[in-house]
């Protein structure tokens, strides 16, 4: 290895060398990954490509730009050109598309853990090369390729670290993606822009509070960012944001909005020490200075919810000791608190069992635990779920399209643990979605429209990024008719397409109904993904929208309207 680390200047460590011919010319090049290098030499620890000139000798090495921290290269075609790519194994697995003269695409950054080794191959004998990875912590994550050089992963979309949220800053009906300091807008196609200031940090990606909501009734989305400090920056409804504002709280783990005190306004309660701050809200974005409420133990977390359903909202604190009911007195004040459950990190409140009544969900870092909420205050015993591993926060939402609450956790193996509800406040066995880092943070929402609600994972150092995990269950829809522009009462045969929206997620079957304003004018059973109906219409301009059943692998779905033009 001395005469290989002789051609990368300044390397102690050879950890990876492939060979293939890179550029065409017959010759063999090499391709390297080493430790000891200089990061302005090879751009953060990129792999270096060093090309044959078919003597034994070879062209001065070239790093190639944007693949940083890698350990370890493999050379294939992913993507069928016959030019040979590259996966590059670091933090994150990283796809190279070969351009056929040495030189590559910017990498593509897929979320499957801290690599140590990488390797290709064809694991799912469809044809199409795969690859999968050795992680640090010793498991074996793969990546099924679709042919075309991309892969069933998660992938890292952007840079930037701390708590995460979604909103539609812009206005234009997509999701946009917030976390301290910074906001991305999205395509409505799980894709987003390069990051903009929104104006309010809090203590940069150290911030461990982040909300949107409309804080003055503009109907723009605002941003909240709560560390030592509380900030908030009011939206412009067009993607920017006004000067940030700061309010003291003492300092914050988690920021809840609810109105208090009744009076049409949001108000903010944050969880310091053994106190929760109440800052009742002024209706344009500003707060009062803070009410404190004491817990007498510490509490990390709080929730909001009307639990004794008196029409006044309740707090729910929670912390290393125990959890605590708050109940609301409607002004802003709050009654001593009272101790319902044991201690937790995290907090969450719905209708579990669709009775009604508040529950809550107990995130106390070896399992979650379900207190069925009896209307007064007062819960039932709890369930305990997820045994087996350690949790840091969750989201609740219906991810599979049930009806049902489910809850997403982010686990200590660095994954998410997903657990489908069963609607009586119990779940079934978790199904892991790997992400590769412990410590992160979640949100959750529908980014690229397609009816299934999506995770968006902000990573930690040392990776800083975030993560997005699509839901294979959602829906891609198209609509055409024949003939159209058509005649009054001539037969028409309307057509919708309803396809995966993540490719190699299957074929959608049920059924697809059409309809016009409230009237339906039929139902027709999806063959291979097409479901036709042959229907008349009078003269005038007919509008007319695809609703699609969904199945046991499908969301229902919501197709955009179709005109369809008929003359007389």
């Amino acid at each position: 290895m001395d005469s290989l680390l002789m051609l990368v200047s300044g390397a102690t460590a050879a950890t990876s060398v492939a060979v293939g011919d890179l550029n065409g010319d017959g010759n063999l090049d090499m391709v390297v990954t080493s430790t000891g290098v200089s990061h302005a030499q090879n751009g953060n620890g990129a792999p270096g490509i060093l090309l044959g000139k078919g003597d034994g000798t070879f062209q001065p090495v070239v790093f190639t730009s944007g693949a940083g921290r890698a350990k370890s290269v493999v050379i294939a075609d992913f993507d069928g050109d016959s030019n040979l790519d590259l996966a590059v194994g670091g933090r994150s697995a990283q796809i190279c598309l070969g351009k056929g003269d040495g030189t590559f695409q910017p990498p593509v950054n897929y979320a499957v853990g801290d690599v140590t080794a990488i390797v290709a191959g064809d694991f799912d004998g469809d044809g199409k090369l795969d690859f999968g990875v050795l992680t640090t912590t010793g498991l074996f994550n793969s990546a099924l390729g679709y042919g075309d050089g991309t892969f069933q992963a998660a992938l890292v979309f952007s840079q930037g670290r701390g708590r995460v949220t979604l909103a539609d800053f812009n206005k234009d009906g997509n999701l946009d993606v917030a976390i301290p300091g910074s906001v991305l807008l999205g395509n409505g196609d799980g894709t987003f822009q390069p990051p903009t200031n929104n104006g309010a940090n809090a203590g940069g990606s150290f911030s461990s509070a982040m909300r949107a909501a409309d804080l003055n009734g503009d109907k723009n989305f605002d941003v909240i960012v709560g560390n030592r400090n509380i900030e908030t920056a009011l939206g412009n409804g067009d993607g920017t944001f006004q000067q940030a504002m700061t309010f003291f709280a003492g300092g914050g783990s988690e920021v809840i909005l609810a109105d208090f005190n009744k009076d049409q306004k949001l108000d903010m309660a944050v969880p310091t020490g053994g106190l929760v701050n109440i800052l009742l809200g002024n209706g344009d974005g500003s707060f009062q200075s803070p009410m404190n409420t004491g817990l007498g133990t510490s509490a990390t977390y709080v929730e909001s919810g009307d639990f004794n359903m008196d029409g006044r909202v309740d707090l729910i604190a929670t912390g290393s000791s125990n959890t605590y009911l708050l109940a609301g007195n409607g002004n802003g004040t709050f009654q001593s608190p009272k101790s319902i459950g044991g201690p937790g990190i995290a907090l969450r409140a719905a209708d579990l069992n669709n009775d009604g009544k508040l529950d809550l969900l107990i995130l106390s870092g070896q399992s979650f635990q379900v207190l069925l909420g009896n209307g007064d205050g007062t819960f039932q015993p709890p369930k305990t779920f997820g045994q087996g591993t350690t949790y840091s926060e969750m989201v609740l939402k219906d991810f599979n399209g049930d009806g049902k609450l489910d809850v997403a956790a982010m686990n200590n193996g660095g994954n998410v643990s997903v657990f489908a509800g069963k609607g009586d406040g119990s779940f079934e066995p978790r199904v892991t979605y790997i992400v590769g880092a412990p410590g992160s943070h979640l949100a959750n929402g529908d980014v690229n429209n397609d009816g299934a609600v999506d995770l968006v994972v902000s990573r930690p150092a040392p990776y800083s990024d975030l993560v997005l995990v699509l839901n294979r269950r959602g829906i891609s829809s198209a609509m055409a008719s024949s003939p159209n522009p058509s005649t009054a009462n001539q037969p028409v045969t309307l057509t919708a397409t309803m396809s995966a929206s993540v490719r190699g997620s299957g074929t959608p079957t049920g059924t697809v109904m059409f309809k016009e304003g409230t009237t339906i004018l039929g139902t027709a059973a999806l063959n291979n993904g097409k479901a036709n109906l042959t229907v008349s219409f009078k003269a005038g301009t007919h509008k007319i929208k695809p609703i699609y059943s969904g199945d046991t692998n499908f969301n229902t779905f919501i197709g955009k309207v179709f005109t369809q033009t008929v003359n007389p």
